[in-house]
This record gives structure tokens, C-alpha cells and sequence, in this order.
């Protein structure tokens, strides 16, 4: 770390985002010649200046550690346990959402073909380069068709259709929040809502909907249990 930000210049790289650093001279963070034996203490065995130089450049560094930190904090790995799924191990939070989405396939006992997270902010949360072997692909209107409805707790704009990745499927029913679609030829929709978010699983044609019905369930809990 010393020497990765020895090279970590100019001075204005952490000035921004610790002011108060702008007035240290910071090269050499660690002296090898203040680190030596002889440097530590007198021949009494009390501290010496080096010693106490020491002391000083490390608490510096100390501080710089839990500064760069802290400004990388949104930039760091997610782990899995944030997300109260103990098998999934993402690498970022957009992979961490597509993630969902694989281990909800995999609950279903192969029910559910695809999937999809959207955002109560209109966002698709899934990686872009989720296949279609996977992930829904949704227009922006039918993202907004979807989460709108859902904050609204309203799901007329259901019926009697409603487009989802560019497929009408008809309205079936609403059951406690969860809404259900269906087409011939296409499969069935299940879409039920957490707190912040909506979950849309696709159960292949001729496949058991119930099955993705609990997967998806499953998930949203999971979801509503981390504030999600």
C-alpha cells in the first residue's frame, strides 16, 4: 500500500476527497531508514525522534487507508450474505441482480425459463449482457407500465392484456400482490413486488406455474428481508 500510493500522484487525486491531507507532505509515507532497530530506541530504551516519526507516518497511512476506503466503498464487491441468498456470490450489485435471477431458475425445479428485476425507480436492475436464454428483454414502456403499477398497488393496466418483452399475454388473475399472465404458445408471467423492487418470472410453456410462483416468492422475501 506505501508504495502503490507513493505513486498515487498529484497531490489533488486524495485531496479530493480528504482536504486536510493538502497541507502533509506525504513522500516517503514509510522511511526504511526510520524503521531500522537503531531508530526505535536510545540506548536507555526510550523512544527516539525516529521512532516517533514512525508513529506519525503511520497513522497518516492509517488514515489514508480508511479514506481511500471509504470513497470506494460503492465500488467494492458485494458479498453474498448482503443479500440473504448464502449461493449466490456476485461480483458487482448489477451482476448481484442477475445472480438472482439464475439461482430463482434454478428454485423453480426448471418451471421458470427467464426472469427479470426491475427498479420502483423505472430501472432495469439485471446486467445488460444477461442472455435471452435468461432475462426478459423489456422496453422502457413496459418498464414503466410495470413498476408504476405496482407502486400503485393498481393492476388494471394488466388487463384484459399487457405487453412484457414485447408479447401480450392476458390478464389471469391478482392474488395478494402477485399478478399472473398468460399466453398460449408463450408461457405464463408471474410478477410480485418487494419493497423497492419487482421480480418477473417466465414458466415455460407446458411447465408448472405454481413452481415459479414459489421461486419468485421466495426471492421477493429474501429481498424484503435486506429493506430491498
Amino acid at each position: 500500500l506505501p508504495q502503490l500510493l507513493r505513486r498515487w500522484r498529484p497531490r489533488d487525486s486524495y485531496t479530493s476527497w480528504w482536504p486536510a491531507m493538502a497541507d502533509l507532505h506525504l513522500e516517503p509515507l514509510v522511511d526504511e531508514e526510520a524503521m531500522t532497530d537503531e531508530n526505535e530506541v536510545d540506548t536507555v530504551g526510550k523512544p527516539t525522534t525516529g521512532s516517533g516519526s514512525r508513529l506519525k507516518r503511520l497513522a497518516i497511512l492509517a488514515g489514508l487507508t480508511l479514506g481511500l476506503a471509504w470513497s470506494l466503498r460503492d465500488h467494492l464487491p458485494v458479498s453474498s450474505s448482503s443479500h440473504g441468498l448464502s449461493n449466490i456470490s456476485p461480483t458487482e450489485t448489477v451482476g448481484a441482480w442477475t445472480n438472482f435471477i439464475h439461482h430463482t431458475k434454478a428454485t423453480s425445479q426448471g418451471a421458470m425459463v427467464k426472469g427479470a428485476m426491475l427498479s420502483f425507480d423505472g430501472y432495469i436492475m439485471h446486467s445488460d449482457d444477461c442472455g435471452e436464454d435468461d432475462c426478459l428483454s423489456l422496453t422502457k414502456p413496459e418498464v414503466k407500465t410495470i413498476t408504476d403499477a405496482f407502486k400503485k398497488k393498481d393492476f388494471g393496466a394488466f388487463q384484459p392484456t399487457a405487453s412484457i418483452g414485447g408479447v401480450k399475454y392476458s390478464f389471469l388473475r391478482a392474488d395478494d400482490g402477485v399478478v399472473m399472465l398468460k399466453k398460449k404458445g408463450h408461457g405464463a408471467i408471474t410478477m410480485e413486488a418487494s419493497k423497492k423492487a419487482v421480480f418477473i418470472g417466465l414458466t415455460g410453456e407446458g411447465k408448472q406455474m405454481g413452481l415459479t410462483n414459489s421461486a419468485v416468492h421466495k426471492t421477493v422475501s429474501y429481498l424484503e428481508s435486506m429493506g430491498m
